[in-house]
């Protein structure tokens, strides 16, 4: 008996002490890959969402079409992924991961050339130099990019996802909007080319060390041995699948439609209403802020009332905030007034980006199974990057061809506040695809919105109950739906 004992002790020991192994090596994991998230991702998002590189064309005399075309870069660059996805998963994600952001940084490295380029040649070389440059860096992004999620995937574990993905987008938010708020100091009014330059030298830097500290991973096993599946296959296969395609049909309509209009506010606020160059970054950041602020609220939303209620939340919410936008007065007629607004309306749409986001991430995780999610994820992005891609170039095409002013009669109107009212009714027009979503584990969204209003004060349900829509008679009925929804999902994923 004494031995028997001695030996299930040291058995308990053993297990507990490669179980707190394993807990540090975890952690240890997840913070080599927050810290060069946060080094590596603000480059994109400063550029981007941050409308440094927007107000650097703009700063060449670049045009409207020239700035919709380095937002279709960063869009079109996403095609790559379906030509990469068959290496994914038998291939060494961390080497592709790390060799391709290392290329991608080389690349990047060619926006220093723009200006001697523009100086030489003119400002219209100068400006395609810097589209062609942001392609390059983007499409090699990219290739690490199909890499990166797989990667994530099995490095951390499931139940660790959720907090994990939350943590790590608020940090790299959290510097990019720190970033942003000290570009706008720094840039002050009409800043010259050589600030700019100092920009993109900083975040060049901060994004050198990203592979450096990628290096540090563990090295994962391919998902799948074998030969590699041909392009078509991999194409076939998630088109083929319902419930990707019924996503995927929903979240490229509601991108185009958000893409018709997001690309052009800073152009609007630069160029319709005078912002000075400082006021439209912080401007940006407060875009980036509402991403930041928004990021673990969402999340624990999406896990109480689902991604589909998520989705129908935020798209109401942008909207909203596209047409506070087409309200904002000129700069020079009530600066107050048009700075708020338009901090308003930025944060808005940043809140519903956030959440948008946390929403897409679930629901792709849901309906990509996990052994061929390498060929989901770039079906899904390159389908996504062809549209949002081409819609920004039509609709900057469109912006360059209005006039200033468009007159009805005795009003006198501004295309760009015509174009966001536009694109607010062809996002809410999305939510008739939302609604065709099976539910993925989650109830019905008219049972979500009964549960939701439950948090609302009473005053609220009275006028909904006296229309004959009592919230728990909604649940009782829904909750068999989706239990048969639940049913029919299991049956098919068994198929």
């Amino acid at each position: 008996m004494g031995s028997l004992d001695i030996r299930s002790m040291s058995l308990r020991k053993s297990r507990t002490s490669k179980g707190r192994r394993e807990h540090s090596e975890t952690r240890k994991t997840i913070n080599t890959i927050i810290g060069a998230q946060s080094l590596g991702a603000p480059f994109t998002q400063v550029l981007i969402n941050g409308g440094i590189l927007s107000l650097f064309i703009l700063a060449m005399d670049g045009s409207k079409f020239a700035v919709g075309a380095a937002f279709t870069m960063n869009s079109f660059s996403q095609i790559i992924r379906i030509l990469v996805a068959p290496h994914v998963d038998v291939a060494n994600r961390k080497k592709m991961v790390i060799f391709w952001f290392a290329f991608a940084l080389f690349c990047g490295s060619g926006l220093l050339l723009a200006y001697p380029i523009s100086i030489i040649w003119g400002n219209a070389v100068g400006v395609w130099f810097v589209v062609i440059f942001f392609l390059f860096e983007r499409i090699s992004a990219n290739i690490g990019a199909a890499a990166w999620m797989p990667l994530l995937t099995e490095l951390i574990p499931s139940p660790l996802r959720g907090r994990f993905f939350g943590r790590m987008r608020r940090n790299f938010q959290v510097v990019s909007l720190i970033l942003i708020v000290l570009i706008g100091w720094f840039m002050g009014e009409a800043p010259p080319i050589w600030k700019f330059y100092i920009i993109f030298v900083v975040l060049l830097t901060m994004a050198a060390l990203r592979p450096l500290l990628l290096l540090r991973l563990p090295t994962t096993p391919p998902t799948r041995t074998g030969p590699r599946e041909s392009i078509i296959a991999n194409i076939l296969r998630p088109i083929k699948d319902k419930n990707f395609r019924d996503f995927l049909l929903f979240w490229a309509c509601l991108t185009l439609t958000v893409n018709m209009g997001r690309p052009f506010t800073v152009p609007f606020l630069k160029e319709d209403l005078q912002f000075p160059s400082s006021i439209t970054a912080y401007a940006s950041a407060a875009l980036v802020l509402g991403m930041v602020i928004s990021l673990l609220p969402w999340g624990k939303v999406a896990d109480r009332f689902g991604n589909r209620f998520v989705f129908l939340l935020n798209v109401v919410l942008i909207v909203i905030a596209f047409n506070i936008l087409s309200i904002t007065p000129a700069y020079h007629d009530n600066s107050l007034k048009a700075i708020l607004i338009s901090i308003a309306s930025f944060l808005i749409i940043g809140i519903a980006l956030g959440g948008l986001g946390i929403a897409h991430t679930v629901r792709q995780m849901q309906v990509s199974p996990p052994k061929h999610r390498g060929a989901y994820m770039g079906v899904f992005f390159t389908i996504n990057g062809i549209i949002s891609g081409s819609v920004t170039v039509v609709s900057g095409a469109f912006l360059d061809k209005l006039p200033e002013f468009i007159e009805v009669g005795e009003l006198v109107l501004s295309p760009f506040r015509l174009f966001f009212n536009l694109t607010s009714f062809c996002i809410l027009l999305t939510l008739l695809l939302l609604f065709r979503l099976k539910p993925a584990a989650e109830p019905p969204i008219t049972s979500t919105i009964a549960n939701f209003l439950t948090f609302i004060p009473p005053v609220v349900t009275v006028p909904l109950r006296l229309a004959n829509l009592d919230p728990h008679q909604i649940t009782a009925k829904d909750s068999l739906e989706s239990e048969d929804a639940d049913d029919e999902s299991f049956k098919n994923e068994g198929t």
